[in-house]
């Protein structure tokens, strides 16, 4: 079994069109696509996008495939069944219409490393059409601020989006931390478990 520096796990459904600007965001990080492993998991897509995600498992040694067995409707069983199948000491989640900025994952695991943290939070950019939301976290912007205590204020900054944060697997695992499955808002349910 290969040792991969941090697993990153992409839900898809029905994301034939999108699929290939998020896969491509992975292969081309700076901290190398060998040192990531990529675990698919569908949730029962009706369109092209299953045809995609085999192509992919079948060209590249670290990219693994899962389905679900019937469309749960929501991120959450498919997420949860990434976790389970995730080998690397580090997960990072990202929607299969997202891509990452092509240094993401060595920051935020250079970052995560280095303080020995089990949450490490970077910023994200929202595109709509011709505007941007950026939120940024202190990461992003090249400052750090740690937490130590879950009542600092300051945690209420964060955003519940799932992406850009880098989980240690074994606070999951330890404390059976898992995302609520068929429903919508499970980012923040799962971010506030973690937290």
């Amino acid at each position: 079994m290969a040792d991969y520096k941090l697993s990153i796990i992409i839900p898809t459904f029905n994301l034939e069109k999108m699929i290939e600007k998020t896969f491509h965001s992975v292969t081309t990080q700076t901290i190398g696509f060998e040192n990531i492993e990529l675990i698919l998991v569908d949730d029962q897509s009706t369109d092209n996008t299953i045809k995609f995600l085999k192509n992919y498992e079948k060209n590249y040694s670290n990219v693994k495939l899962f389905t679900t067995e019937k469309n749960s409707g929501f991120a959450g069983r498919p997420r949860n069944i990434g976790i389970k199948n995730s080998t690397s000491e580090y997960v990072l989640f990202l929607d299969g219409d997202d891509q990452l900025l092509i240094n993401s994952c060595e920051v935020l695991y250079n970052q995560i490393r280095s303080t020995n943290s089990d949450i490490v939070i970077g910023g994200h950019i929202n595109k709509y059409e011709n505007k941007k939301l950026e939120h940024n976290s202190p990461l992003y912007s090249g400052r750090n601020e740690t937490f130590t205590e879950v009542q600092d204020a300051n945690l209420l900054n964060i955003t519940p989006a799932i992406t850009a944060k880098l989980y240690k697997k074994e606070l999951l695992s330890k404390n059976n931390i898992k995302f609520p499955e068929e429903m919508p808002g499970q980012d923040l349910v799962f971010l506030l478990e973690s937290i």
